[in-house]
């Protein structure tokens, strides 16, 4: 019996494991692609090697786009209250594909609007709340991060958009990116 439980339990882990990877090249394979606008950072890792730290356009959201649920709580005091709290960002696309937010919610947006599902995390500034979106590093070839850094730089006349594919459901995956003039 105590051999058959642990043979359960090891194909449990297999099968999550399997799920969680399957969905992400789900999403990959048949999502949406959209480009986001960011800034990276902080391009090395030791242990995990060159890395682009990503922070996006949409990553900080003022109240004055707040919908729903949101709104009334934005009222009340203290912004460690959206810690945690799942949101969903309402995208519109223009001719490039490149997506800005409408407004951001929490309340899961109606079948055919486009969002990207994210979580809030620790602001110390009143006037807007953070959200991320598990898609804040992208991994580069050895050498290519600090290039990627300084090609969008303040004074880099190069912008760069992260390539994403977007689930019905909201979840998002890096794809790629492109440079663009900003």
């Amino acid at each position: 019996m105590r051999k058959f439980l642990i043979i359960c339990a090891a194909l449990l882990q297999v099968f999550l494991l399997a799920f969680i990877g399957g969905q992400r090249e789900y999403v990959l394979r048949t999502g949406r692609t959209i480009y986001l606008r960011t800034a990276p950072v902080d391009p090395r890792d030791f242990f995990r090697g060159d890395y682009v730290r990503l922070r996006y356009e949409i990553s900080s959201i003022g109240k004055e786009s707040f919908r729903d649920g949101l709104l009334i709580e934005s009222k009340s005091e203290g912004s460690h209250k959206y810690k945690g709290k799942q949101v969903y960002v309402v995208l519109k696309v223009d001719s490039n594909d490149l997506a800005s937010m409408v407004y951001v919610t929490d309340k899961k947006p109606a079948n055919g609007q486009l969002y990207i599902r994210g979580r809030g995390e620790d602001n110390y500034y009143s006037w807007c709340i953070s959200v991320l979106y598990g898609i804040e590093a992208y991994f580069v070839e050895q050498g290519k991060g600090k290039e990627l850094e300084k090609m969008n730089s303040w004074s880099s006349p190069t912008a760069i958009d992260m390539k994403v594919a977007l689930g019905s459901n909201g979840i998002a995956v890096l794809d790629g990116y492109r440079t663009q003039a900003k």
